[in-house]
């Protein structure tokens, strides 16, 4: 968008991801969600708690596991916010984790949520989107790409009933249509594919130049 306004043809090449290595899809537990990513303040972590909050009312037994480092600092805080929500057995800070321990992460949870603000692209995302996670995620210009074509949902996460209510009735739905779109957005990203897209500018470059 930025460079279309100075130049009449301009063509988007998204970030990649690799695929190979993720395990296949298992049957998930509904009431199981996973954050991956920074705890850094454009993520809103401290939303996410919240809303979390307002579904103990709806889904009593779920648990969500905040996978990721702390940045800023924000650690201790989320800690108490979360204490003072009630939520020290239902949200588990987990800290940063390695390659094989994110996997196993994703393996056992049956969505990923991001209420974040900002994101200039999103491959933890992509990646449980990858291994069939469903993405309940903020509304924003790269979340609205990622689950382009139905491979997820957008909440108002600013809203904490509102996007619990959203969420309750997402998790008692029939979800494969969801999951499996997910999974094709993901494969769009598959560094494979990229580099076919990124060798193929290239090509068309070299075929001008030579004209």
């Amino acid at each position: 968008e930025l460079f279309s306004q100075v130049a009449g043809r301009v063509e988007y090449v998204p970030n990649g991801i690799s695929l190979e290595g993720l395990p296949p899809r298992r049957q998930r537990d509904g009431g199981t969600f996973l954050y991956v990513g920074r705890l850094s303040r454009n993520k809103r972590v401290e939303r996410l708690l919240e809303v979390f909050s307002s579904l103990r009312a709806l889904i009593p037994d779920f648990r969500l596991y905040i996978v990721g480092g702390d940045f800023e600092g924000l650690l201790p805080g989320l800690r108490t916010r979360a204490r003072e929500l009630g939520l020290e057995e239902r949200v588990e800070f987990v800290g940063e984790k390695d390659r094989e321990g994110l996997l196993g992460y994703y393996s056992r949870a049956g969505f990923i949520v991001s209420a974040s603000e900002y994101e200039g692209f999103g491959i933890s995302i992509l990646e449980g989107m990858a291994m069939g996670l469903v993405p309940l995620l903020s509304d924003i210009r790269a979340h609205r790409d990622l689950v382009e074509g139905g491979g997820g949902f957008l909440l108002d996460y600013s809203d904490p009933e509102g996007a619990a209510r959203a969420i309750a009735s997402i998790v008692v739905q029939d979800l494969a249509g969801v999951r499996a779109r997910a999974r094709a957005r993901a494969e769009e990203h598959d560094w494979r594919e990229i580099v076919k897209r990124v060798e193929n500018i290239y090509q068309g470059a070299l075929s001008k130049s030579e004209g």
